[in-house]
């Protein structure tokens, strides 16, 4: 099994296509030649989610490629986990002491407490949980430090889109100019109905 793990902060469009799009690439990474079709191990997505992907108030949610009337699953290739961490938010700390240390909605719940005396109660006796308390401590203090990114790829990026903007302003103005219909010019050049009327005045 090939297990990847996403952290999403924000349930947007891009974000489910992109999620989507990877789990496709893991798969087709494992295919050397044809002969290695019957070797392909089951790519399993574990999504930490700070919202409630499907909207239905469940804390763990599992998705299949499968049949829509009977349900059956077509393949064991591919298997997404969504957990709800929003979820855990609602949750009263007595809620979650009562449960037990093998349950995943205690283990999470470390990353929702805000609180680090009810954390320190919850987990101070648990070795393992002790570290990663103290490790989650050190990653919130130090976040700014601890991404990574290029500031001038990020300026470059943001030019280019820049540019691509202006291209597509000019098209559409030329188009304009040439009788196309508004509507026509919106469809192909993606600018807001806005732009467009900003553009024909």
């Amino acid at each position: 099994m090939i297990i990847d793990i996403e952290v999403n902060y924000n349930q947007y469009e891009s974000g489910k296509i992109k999620n989507t799009l990877y789990l496709g690439n893991l798969q087709e990474r494992q295919i050397k030649s044809r002969d290695k079709y019957q070797q392909i191990k089951c790519v399993k997505q574990i999504n930490l989610n700070n919202f409630d992907y499907y909207k239905k108030g469940n804390f763990l949610y599992h998705s299949y490629m499968m049949e829509e009337n009977s349900h059956k699953k077509r393949n064991d290739l591919l298997e997404i986990v969504d957990i709800n961490l929003e979820y855990l938010s609602d949750i009263s700390y007595n809620e979650i002491k009562k449960l037990d240390e093998k349950d995943l909605r205690w283990l999470l719940y470390i990353f929702v407490c805000k609180d680090k005396d009810l954390k320190e109660q919850l987990y101070q006796e648990k070795r393992v949980m002790g570290i990663v308390s103290k490790k989650l401590e050190e990653v919130t203090q130090y976040l700014d430090e601890l991404l990574f990114y290029d500031p001038d790829q990020l300026r470059e990026e943001g030019m280019k889109n820049h540019y691509r903007k202006e291209e597509k302003i000019e098209i559409a103005k030329k188009m304009l100019e040439d009788g196309i219909s508004p509507e026509f010019v919106q469809k192909y050049t993606l600018l807001t109905k806005k732009k467009i009327q900003e553009l024909q005045s």
